[in-house]
């Protein structure tokens, strides 16, 4: 199966499973989409119902364009009141690098986590910490 086929399926059912992809690398597919179909990328611990939006309480919605950031936000809390337990920065400059840091408390890593494409209309890249980081008030 190829991307293209892979995006049609996740388009005809809503969602793709690991399952859905079980020969290819999730990263690499991610990066696709942003890539060659210009979409961006939420990573979350949340399960948010087909039927429902996306909604931020903090009043600004954060995207990414790169499937590594977005697996890591699906998988690491980060500063979220009640799952506070690791603080990571994210600086892209040329390479990727990502450095989780922190007291590890409570949930250290996600047992699922879930990553959401979204249309890049409205987001924007400026005063944000680098290209990885788009967001959407």
């Amino acid at each position: 199966m190829d991307f293209n086929q892979l995006l049609d399926l996740g388009l005809s059912k809503k969602y793709i499973s690991q399952e859905d992809i079980k020969p290819l690398k999730l990263e690499d597919f991610l990066n696709w989409l942003n890539q060659e179909k210009r979409y961006l990328l939420h990573g979350s611990g949340i399960l948010i119902p087909a039927s429902e939006k996306l909604i931020s309480r903090r009043k600004v919605f954060h995207a990414t364009d790169d499937g590594g950031v977005a697996i890591i936000k699906a998988l690491f809390p980060n500063n979220l009141p009640g799952q506070t337990n690791l603080n990571y920065r994210i600086d892209k400059s040329g390479i990727q690098e990502v450095i989780l840091e922190g007291d590890s408390f409570g949930e250290l890593v996600r047992e699922k986590g879930y990553i959401y494409v979204l249309e890049n209309e409205g987001f924007s890249n400026q005063e944000t910490q680098g290209i990885a980081d788009f967001e959407k008030p």
